[in-house]
């Protein structure tokens, strides 16, 4: 993501969880001056309603998602951003199409970028 994004990225460990997570985000994004956040899931497992029959790692998005709550709630600006839908497999093209309208339906839904590759 770094060389796509011509940028800075960090990659965070969430084993200390979301309270840890969000002061050690807090601390970069003051450190590298940051005015927005994105964290990134790919495959859009991170929208599971945690009982999807082919999802296999909802702990780590689940933490991830709790800190970045707790960064909004210090006023640190948050987009949560899902990069190459259903790609992982762990939900169904159904599942996540389904997911990305119940987040625009609650007024979440920032936009999309595509391209398309042959």
């Amino acid at each position: 993501m770094a060389r796509f994004l011509g940028s800075r990225t960090l990659l965070v460990d969430p084993t200390p969880g979301p309270v840890a997570i969000s002061e050690g985000l807090a601390l970069a994004v003051g450190r590298l001056g940051c005015d927005l956040l994105v964290l990134i899931d790919v495959g859009g497992d991170v929208l599971a309603h945690g009982d999807e029959a082919g999802l296999w790692s909802p702990l780590c998005d689940a933490v991830m998602l709790a800190a970045a709550g707790h960064l909004a709630g210090r006023g640190i600006p948050v987009l949560a951003g899902v990069f190459a839908p259903g790609c992982d497999g762990e939900l169904t093209p159904d599942e996540v199409v389904e997911r990305f309208a119940e987040v625009a339906a609650a007024g979440g839904f920032a936009g999309v970028r595509a391209s398309h590759h042959r």
